[in-house]
């Protein structure tokens, strides 16, 4: 419980430059476990039925009119300094994985709203 606690309420910086805790947001700027199927192959054929990639979003939040995504993780680094935070994300990929659910979330609001 303290681990979920500490998440909500710990503050992190927006791109805007101001701060923030995700238990300041109202449920109707909140979207949690975006599930998303992404088409690897556009040409479709019956052999090619699980040519997709499924994966959900952790959570999406709106402020101020721009999206923001949260990855959750759980890994247990020796050190929180910046410097172990960037290698772990570089090992594991994680920047890959940011860019990626960017790309798809970026997919979803044009077909929502238009460009």
């Amino acid at each position: 419980f303290r681990l979920i606690k500490n998440t909500v309420r710990t503050p992190f910086q927006l791109a805007d430059g101001t701060k923030l805790m995700l238990s300041e947001l109202h449920p109707s700027q909140l979207s949690r476990e975006v599930d998303f199927h992404f088409v690897l192959n556009q040409t479709y054929s019956k052999d090619d039925l699980g040519n997709f990639l499924k994966g959900s979003i952790d959570l999406v939040f709106e402020r101020n009119g721009k999206y923001y995504i949260v990855d959750y993780k759980s890994d247990r680094l020796p050190k929180y300094q910046l410097s172990d935070l960037q290698e772990r994300i570089y090992q594991n990929q994680y920047d890959l994985q940011r860019d990626f659910y960017a790309f798809v979330f970026h997919k979803y609001l044009i077909s929502l709203k238009g460009r």
